[in-house]
């Protein structure tokens, strides 16, 4: 008997926390999806440090939504790596760091937190930063722009080589609570992230990374008339004028 009532109160919090199935999966189906994309991304050196801001563009998917008004924190993780290339053997890397980002809402206060760490937290604390925000719109706004992230010591590259550098961020769904993480197989809405590459070298001005841009589109040139133009009146040639009558004389 208390094996089948934890059970069932396992299903119910499932469904306090998802929602029943069929409305859910109806409006993921239905309604907008979430979007990740780098818009620009650069590596710089300064104070023999080397650096990298970045820009994004994020579109929270609306489950994601959900779960956050509904108190669950969402997790976000950013990673760069900068690789040498080597013909002889696979890729070297020069340089891997992660940045961690927990998003979070008090019902109670009516306010939004963003927190901030180096390395992955451990359960239930470890954020270095965190600040409060009035809105989402807020809090995304600062998870939108990463300025001067600390990626190595400059002395650690050569100007006489050429480096690729990978930047993305993902949502982390691996510090999700478990029953959450049970209840979205199968929920595309849940996989979100973006990632970039682009080539870098210390001797040259900072690369910058964008997404290329559409092409413009081709407007066909206007077709000529079928009908012929009118021909242009004939010019009179010039002819010595009659003689003026007598009466105008």
């Amino acid at each position: 008997m208390r094996l089948k009532s934890g059970t069932a109160l396992l299903a119910v919090l499932l469904c306090l926390l998802l929602g029943t199935a069929m409305p859910v999966r109806a409006q993921a189906e239905a309604g907008r999806g979430g979007t990740v994309q780098v818009m620009e991304a650069f590596v710089h050196a300064r104070d023999s440090t080397l650096l990298l801001s970045a820009s994004l563009d994020i579109v929270l998917p609306e489950l994601v939504d959900e779960a956050l008004h509904k108190g669950i924190p969402i997790f976000f993780v950013a990673q760069t790596r900068i690789l040498r290339e080597r013909w002889y053997w696979s890729d070297r890397v020069m340089a891997q760091v992660q940045r961690y980002y927990r998003l979070s809402y008090q019902p109670l206060t009516d306010r939004w937190r963003l927190s901030v760490s180096g390395e992955r937290p451990q359960s239930g604390g470890g954020w270095a930063l965190g600040q409060n925000f009035d809105n989402l719109e807020q809090a995304l706004a600062v998870l939108r722009r990463i300025v001067d992230w600390r990626l190595a010591n400059a002395a650690d590259f050569s100007t006489q080589d050429v480096y690729t550098v990978e930047f993305g961020l993902q949502l982390d769904v691996s510090q999700l609570p478990r029953p959450l993480q049970i209840g979205m197989t199968g929920q595309t809405d849940w996989r979100l992230g973006a990632l970039i590459d682009f080539q870098w070298s210390p001797s040259s001005r900072p690369a910058v990374a964008r997404p290329a841009a559409p092409p413009a589109p081709v407007h066909p040139a206007p077709a000529e008339p079928a009908h012929e133009p009118p021909a242009s009146p004939p010019v009179p040639s010039r002819t010595e004028a009659p003689a003026a009558t007598e009466g105008a004389r």
